[in-house]
């Protein structure tokens, strides 16, 4: 606000007449008054309702900044005049007379003006300060006069917010300007300032009738508008369940817009850009963190684990003037929770690990109980199992006769000895995601899924399941010329994911467990003898990678590119 100063003396009725004849306002140069620079000493507020329409409409209950207006100062030479009405006006006035000649009258009205900006969350206590604002700062700079005979005023004008556009005529002139400035973060408080000037200097000429009133006046508006990055997806409380869809955009109120050709976005904390689920066998579940195509409007995401997150839009804003302001504007930290899983095994149990029965090793595993919690305030969803396999299968013997080694393994390896082997390297996908081993719920088997024919279940409900992988020994060869293995050898390495799906989200791992089993035999007169060993965790361990594969071992054992 500015203050004003005045002479505790009252004015003259002469000086009242020369008020009344000679009033002049800026309204009749057409300008529009908002902040007025003679009120009484108070506190000029704001509400954001009031704010030049940037921000919309809003009710008290509303979350916006109110604003406060305070600084300045308004003094004239002799002391100021106010009639009736024209609170807005200020006037310094000197007369003439015989013995007047060259008296002089002055006001002047200066800055710093400063408005401050005060958070109000209309009463929501989890409504935070918006991550960025777009300030509007308008301010009007005049002097005015009106003498006459050989009377003569001068005045300046200077708005404080650039040199503005200054309006002159022949008894006065006006300089007005709007400024758009960015904040990122403003937080609960900030300000801004302004220094705007107006002053003016009448002087009485020698004539009997000279004489020269004249008024200074500065009005000033602040006023923001609210940019933020809406984030979808979320609950109240600003958490996403993992791999769940977060949807966002820049929120910029009119009459701001955004150049469509200026987004760029980017996210922080342990998430995924695309997703493409596996469909057919040879294909994959593919993951990206490639931000590239995220320059539009919209960006979207993928959580992978619990952790904190935090998106940001750069983004070029146009003004109402056309002034491009450069933003960047950072979305509150949005907290990912996780559901837990729970996975036992039964390895080491009476009729469970590893086997030989003289024509096949290998090991049994059962899972049991299989169970997914989903954290508070979120409910439902689906789980699966994947399982990667890195496999070694190999049998070994003489080629009959010097005849060609088509085995049955796609990969046949030479051996230095001359002997040929059947060789399955490389890890790839088993069998088919989901991974279609059966799985018991409350003793009812869940029916497989088409196409694939994977096993998925609902939460809350508990699975039991388990893998039994076995070499045969008695495998044929495709050339037809027997099973005449003199060895083997059988390393199998198992990672099996318990998979999670919110409700219209994507699949995300909870747990894995990492197990095989590996045993060596070799035939003497027709009998196999046999050394087999197996491991397991007795419990699955948390994870947040993903499963990715390169290949898909189908059921004959066969790996496909």
């Amino acid at each position: 606000m500015f203050e004003r100063q005045t002479s505790s003396s009252a004015p003259t009725s002469a000086t009242r007449s020369l008020q009344d004849r000679l009033r002049w306002t800026l309204a009749g140069l057409g300008l529009a008054l908002l902040v007025l620079l003679v009120l009484p000493s108070a506190q000029i507020k704001l509400g954001a309702s009031q704010l030049n329409g940037l921000v919309g409409s809003y009710t008290s209950s509303t979350p916006h900044y109110d604003v406060t207006i305070t600084g300045g100062t308004i003094v004239s030479t002799p002391p100021a005049v106010f009639g009736a009405g024209d609170s807005n006006n200020y006037y310094g006035a000197g007369t003439a007379s015989s013995s007047g000649a060259g008296k002089t009258c002055t006001a002047s009205a200066k800055g710093p003006l400063t408005a401050t900006f005060n958070w109000n969350n209309g009463g929501d206590a989890t409504a935070l300060p918006p991550p960025s604002v777009i300030i509007s700062q308008t301010c009007t700079a005049g002097w005015g006069n009106n003498p006459t005979s050989s009377a003569t005023g001068t005045g300046t004008a200077n708005n404080g917010l650039s040199t503005g556009v200054l309006t002159t005529s022949a008894n006065g002139a006006s300089s007005t300007s709007t400024l758009y400035t960015g904040k990122d973060t403003p937080g609960a408080t900030f300000s801004v300032t302004c220094n705007p000037t107006a002053t003016f200097t009448g002087t009485d000429g020698s004539a009997y009738d000279a004489f020269i009133s004249g008024n200074v006046n500065v009005t000033y508006q602040a006023s923001v508008a609210l940019v933020d990055v809406p984030v979808g997806g979320m609950n109240s409380g600003r958490q996403l369940l993992t791999g769940s869809a977060a949807s966002c955009s820049l929120s910029v109120p009119l009459p701001f817009s955004v150049d469509k050709t200026t987004y760029k976005w980017s996210a922080t904390g342990d998430v995924f850009y695309t997703y493409n689920e596996h469909a057919p066998s040879h294909q994959l579940i593919l993951l990206s963190d490639d931000p590239s195509y995220t320059t539009g409007p919209s960006f979207g995401f993928f959580d992978k684990s619990a952790d904190t997150i935090t998106v940001t839009c750069k983004a070029t804003v146009v003004c109402p003037d056309g002034t491009r302001l450069p933003i960047s504007v950072t979305a509150p930290a949005i907290t990912s929770v996780k559901p837990t899983g729970s996975w036992s095994t039964s390895n080491g149990q009476a009729g469970y690990g590893h086997f030989f029965t003289g024509t096949s090793m290998g090991t049994n595993d059962l899972w049991n109980p299989i169970t997914v919690t989903v954290p508070q305030h979120f409910s439902g969803g689906k789980c699966c199992l994947a399982q990667l396999i890195t496999p070694v299968l190999r049998l070994t013997r003489n080629i009959p006769n010097g005849g060609p080694a088509n085995f049955y393994y796609k990969t046949p390896q030479q051996n230095p000895d001359g002997t040929t082997s059947m060789v399955l390297p490389g890890q790839g996908l088993d069998t088919a995601f989901p991974y279609p081993v059966g799985i018991s719920i409350s003793g009812t088997n869940v029916t497989p899924v088409t196409p694939t024919g994977g096993y998925i279940w609902n939460v809350p409900d508990s699975g039991t399941s388990g893998d039994s992988p076995t070499f045969s020994l008695s495998t044929n060869p495709q050339d037809s010329g027997g099973s005449d293995w003199s060895s083997a050898y059988g390393n199998e390495n198992f990672t099996t994911y318990l998979m999670y799906q919110p409700p219209g989200g994507v699949w995300v791992p909870i747990q894995r467990l990492d197990w095989g089993w590996q045993g060596t035999a070799n035939r003497t007169n027709g009998k196999w003898t046999a050394n087999v060993t197996d491991f397991a965790p007795s419990t699955g361990s948390d994870t947040s990678t993903p499963p990715q594969w390169n290949s898909v071992l189908v059921a004959n054992d066969q790996l496909y590119p």
